[in-house]
This record gives structure tokens, sequence and C-alpha cells, in this order.
């Protein structure tokens, strides 16, 4: 009986222990994460919109979830608008893929990077990658030709990747989605 509890104790210390240094460990990680993270979506919106020197968030009722919906006005270095970086979610087949993209003041996009996905490795991550067709098709198009060519012949201008349909559908609906929120934050 004795040992019986001498192992519990011992159990129950050694748990202890391990949640009170991994509370320590997140409490000096979180900030430093957070910080990354920051960088991480700055550089992504000077990629998508270059010609912006500086981002301020535009308030409105498409900030439903900070972070995965939010707008930016792009100014240049006197203060002027240059155009606008959206930040969307798209339902993909492994889950969220988080996207970002640039719009010029004409609602033309100027850029598109997949921030973060869940999908398969090696198939489903090729949408994500800048080389590959559906971002490669998106710069220039505006919100009526932000479809997948092989959904909607004739108005649809983005490429998929075959076998990849889900993915490519899911950044090409966060785009769409994010023309719609600039056009509510002021844009065209």
């Amino acid at each position: 009986m004795f040992e019986i509890a001498k192992v519990t104790l011992f159990l129950m210390l050694v748990c202890v222990l391990s949640a009170v240094a991994m509370a320590l460990t997140d409490s000096q990680t979180r900030p430093i994460i957070a910080e990354q993270k920051r960088k991480a979506e700055e550089a992504a919106r000077k990629e998508v919109l270059p010609r912006a020197e500086k981002y301020e968030a535009v308030e409105g009722e498409f900030e439903t979830v900070k972070g995965e919906k939010e707008v930016f006005r792009g100014l240049d270095a006197s203060g002027k608008p240059v155009g606008f970086v959206g930040t969307a979610v798209g339902k993909g087949f492994g889950g969220k893929v988080f996207v970002v993209a640039g719009v010029d003041l004409q609602g033309k996009i100027t850029g598109v990077k997949v921030l973060s996905h869940t999908e398969t490795p090696g198939l489903g991550n090729r949408a994500a990658d800048p080389a590959e067709r559906p971002i490669q098709s998106m710069p220039g198009q505006t919100v009526s030709s932000m479809w997948l060519a092989k959904d909607r012949p004739g108005q649809g201008k983005v490429d998929s990747i075959t076998g990849v349909t889900v993915t490519s559908r899911a950044v090409t609906a966060a785009v769409r989605e994010i023309l719609e929120m600039v056009k509510k934050a002021g844009g065209k």
C-alpha cells in the first residue's frame, strides 16, 4: 500500500513540474511567436501590394474574425492610397486555406499569397505555390473574372491544377471574398 502511494506522489510531482515548465515556456515564447506572425503578415502585405509603404486597418463589417477577415488600405510614402490588401479564408480539402491578396484602386488583383493551409502535402499544397497556375493567373483579374475557368467557361480566368481542384477553388473563393470586402471598404 505504501509503495502505491509513493509511486502516485512521484507521478503527481512529475505532472505538476511538467505543467509548470510548459506554462513558463508558453509565457516566454508566446510574444516571440506573435511578433514573428506579425512580421510574416506584414511581409505578405508588402509582397502582394508592393507599391504601398504602410498599411492601415480598415474598420468594417467584414472584420468578423480577426486574422481571418481583414482589410488594410495601402498608402504610399506621402499617405496617398495606392490600393488595398485583404485577408480571407477558403475551405480546402484538408481544412482552412488562409489567403492574402492585394487589390489596386481599379479593383484588379496585384498579387496573391497563401499564408497557411492544411492541404495534402505534395498535392494540395501545389495550389499555394506562387509558381503554379492558380496564383500565376490571378494578377490583373477582377471580381467578375475571379472564377476557375473550368467552373465558368468563358467567364472564369483562373487556371486550376488537375487533381487539386478543391484547393484551387478555395484559393479562388478567398480572393473573390477579398475583392468583395475591398468594395465594402471603399475600393472598386
